[in-house]
């Protein structure tokens, strides 16, 4: 089971949020791989991960 809390829907969008989930990681879905992907996208992502590692998260999106 992926989630164990109650279920909500996004006020904006209506998808279905499932509660708190600790040990979830969102990344975004890329869709193909090409070589201008990973030239765009791969640093991008090498900085989410280490300002996450080093508890200095990078890009938050915050709730509105």
């Amino acid at each position: 089971m992926l989630h164990d809390g109650p279920s909500v829907r996004c006020p904006e969008c209506g998808l279905a949020l499932h509660g708190k989930m600790d040990n979830v990681v969102v990344t975004p879905h890329l869709g193909y791989v090409s070589q201008q992907n990973y030239d765009k996208y791969y640093p991008d992502i090498v900085d989410d991960i280490r300002g996450f590692l080093d508890g200095k998260p990078v890009r938050v999106v915050a709730a509105r």
